[in-house]
This record gives C-alpha cells, structure tokens and sequence, in this order.
C-alpha cells in the first residue's frame, strides 16, 4: 500500500497528448499537427505518443525552436540550466 501512496505522489516526467494540451493551453489538434511537423520534442512508443516536461519547458523557453535533429540545442539547455 505504502508503494501505492509514493507512486501516486511522484511528479509525473512524461505526458501524453492530452496532457501536454493542457500543459501548454494548445488545442489538441495543433499538438498533433506539430508531432507531424516534427515541431515540438516528443517521443514516439508504439502508438504513443509521449512528451517530456522537461523537454517542452526547455522548448518553450527557446520559443519553440529545435534543431534539425529534432532536439532541444546544447545552448537551450545551457541557458534552462543557468
């Protein structure tokens, strides 16, 4: 019961669409259209489709940009970081 309590008292580090629409206030339909666009970091595991937190604050913070690869850049995470 004891494990129980602390899982549901973790922070949750990964959100799927819905979730991340209500994080960001964005339609879940714009979310989507960016996965396709490769516009914000996501993961994809089968089916799903999940997001970091902290990889979106990072992107939100960088106005929205990622590099090529798909990534947040060392220099967005150097300056979430300072």
């Amino acid at each position: 019961m004891e494990s129980i309590k602390h899982y549901n008292n973790m922070k949750k580090q990964f959100l799927d669409v819905e979730g991340i629409s209500e994080y960001l206030t964005m339609s879940k339909s714009c979310i989507y259209k960016k996965v396709a666009a490769k516009e914000i970091p996501h993961h994809k595991i089968g089916a799903r489709t999940l997001f970091d937190i902290d990889e979106i604050n990072m992107w939100v913070k960088s106005d929205g940009t990622i590099t090529e690869s798909g990534q947040v850049s060392f220099m967005d995470i150097k300056s979430f970081l300072d």
